[in-house]
């Protein structure tokens, strides 16, 4: 029953673009990726930049640690707003899981100075 109570609200948050609805449903079924990842698929989707975006893709990265475009992103966002160790150590990360993925290559790009 919660999984259904899940998939409503995570079917309506998406459609709608309601984070508060994303929220409802990772509350109610916790256990099914889609519906984990709701919140952090909306601000990737709407390139919304900021503290709660981080706290979005590190909890998602908890719970998928290996998913290639969520790290991605995550160390851009690391570097962006400097936090050049951490862009570092997830850097080498997906260097591990996906040494010739696209998001490296957009990575290696925009960290070029990042050792």
């Amino acid at each position: 029953m919660l999984g259904l109570i899940g998939d409503w609200f995570y079917l309506k948050g998406i459609k709608e673009k309601d984070l508060i609805k994303l929220e409802v449903a990772r509350h109610f079924f916790p256990f099914e990726r889609e519906i984990l990842i709701g919140p952090a698929q909306l601000y990737y989707s709407t390139k919304t930049l900021d503290n709660r975006t981080f706290y979005y893709y590190k909890d998602v990265l908890k719970y998928d640690p290996y998913s290639v475009q969520f790290l991605g992103v995550y160390i851009q966002l690391e570097y962006i707003y400097g936090n050049k160790n951490e862009a570092l150590i997830s850097k080498q990360k997906l260097t591990k899981i996906a040494p010739n993925s696209n998001a490296l290559k957009r990575i290696n790009e925009l960290t070029k100075g990042l050792k």
